[in-house]
């Protein structure tokens, strides 16, 4: 796993095996019950978004998107971007956030 910082926010790439699990089950099997990882219609990867109720969440989950290629699961993490925000625009920057993780190349 590494960071790469600026001044806003942290990008946080996790990469691990998936011992040959889909996306699904390794969600089912490393994620806590209160996370949903909702997938990417037409991703070629098949990679999901997480997704908190904003209504019972205290703003302290990051975006994240995750994918499995390559039999390695990815997980890209944005970090520290809630201390940049007014908490009015907290909800939407990080749903912005969440679709600018999408747009990103995709490794390995």
């Amino acid at each position: 796993s590494c960071r790469f910082t600026n001044s806003r926010y942290t990008i946080h790439i996790n990469l691990e095996p998936a011992y040959g699990m889909k996306i699904d089950d390794y969600h089912k099997m490393m994620s806590p019950k209160t996370v949903i990882w909702q997938t990417i219609p037409n991703d070629p990867d098949g990679a999901a978004i997480e997704v908190r109720d904003d209504s019972k969440d205290d703003l302290a989950s990051t975006p994240a998107i995750a994918y499995i290629r390559n039999n390695k699961y990815v997980r890209l993490q944005i970090l520290g971007n809630y201390y940049n925000y007014e908490s009015n625009q907290m909800i939407t920057m990080r749903e912005k956030m969440r679709q600018n993780l999408t747009t990103l190349k995709r490794i390995p």
